[in-house]
């Protein structure tokens, strides 16, 4: 797994996103609020799943290394831009100018892979 900061463990031992904490108690989605909130927040920035993201009928997809993640084209082949996690794509991957963490209600699609 990727080193990340802001990755840690709950008292049973579950990973959460301490960056973006799960903020909705008792709810279906790991502590957040909607579905594409738990796949970016938690199942690609915590368990470090590889990420396919459509916006404005565009997709983009990450693949997660040893050591980084890949902003990579469809066919899995070119490397387009490097991260140093998921929390660093969340942040710093921007469409239309505003980081993909506040986009995350407003994707057309979202799939962990």
């Amino acid at each position: 797994m990727i080193k990340d900061e802001f990755i840690k463990n709950d008292l049973a031992g579950y990973a959460f996103n301490s960056k973006f904490p799960p903020n909705c108690k008792g709810g279906l989605y790991h502590g957040y609020k909607t579905p594409s909130q738990e796949c970016l927040f938690y199942d690609f920035a915590a368990l470090g799943y590889d990420l396919m993201i459509k916006y404005k009928g565009v997709s983009y997809y990450f693949m997660v290394d040893e050591d980084c993640v890949w902003l990579s084209d469809k066919t899995f082949t070119e490397m387009r831009q490097r991260f140093a996690n998921g929390n660093d794509v969340l942040e710093h991957f921007c469409l239309d100018g505003i980081p993909l963490c506040k986009l995350v209600d407003k994707l057309d699609d979202y799939e962990p892979m």
